[in-house]
């Protein structure tokens, strides 16, 4: 109980320190990253979007870095629609790095996401932009 309550100490601090960070025009996307990178792991979905909301509201494009911790937390709590919601708002950028493509297959597998597993594969085997590299065969065959 004592590090579940030292964690939303530390979480309430740090909301804290970015409200007053946009109290003051201060905020940047290294800051939102930040944020995002500690409560997509260890805070609430709810404080996560919030914070998400709020990059987006402020003008700031989200990094690879940003929509993958995000994306893992949804994935993590097996929020699925909206797995599928943000990864077809990433996309919309351009063709995602190998990376990003390995971490949603795996999580489609290990989530028992068969069907979405199979079309994403598809995809990414008609996808010439697309180098597949021995991970991901792996991910595929096991």
């Amino acid at each position: 109980l004592w590090a579940l309550s030292e964690r939303r100490d530390h979480a309430l601090l740090i909301q804290e320190i970015m409200l007053r960070l946009q109290e003051k025009n201060q905020t940047n996307a290294a800051s939102y990253a930040a944020v995002l990178d500690h409560f997509s792991r260890f805070g609430s979905l709810e404080d996560m979007e919030f914070w998400w909301s709020e990059l987006l509201r402020e003008g700031f494009t989200p990094t690879t870095g940003d929509f993958s911790n995000v994306l893992m937390a949804y994935i993590v709590c097996k929020q699925w629609d909206k797995v599928e919601s943000l990864w077809k708002e990433y996309c919309k950028s351009g063709p995602p790095p190998l990376h990003m493509y390995t971490m949603l297959l795996v999580a489609y597998h290990k989530g028992g996401q068969i069907h979405k597993f199979d079309d994403l594969w598809e995809k990414i085997q008609q996808d010439d932009n697309v180098y597949l590299d021995a991970t991901v065969y792996s991910i595929v065959i096991t």
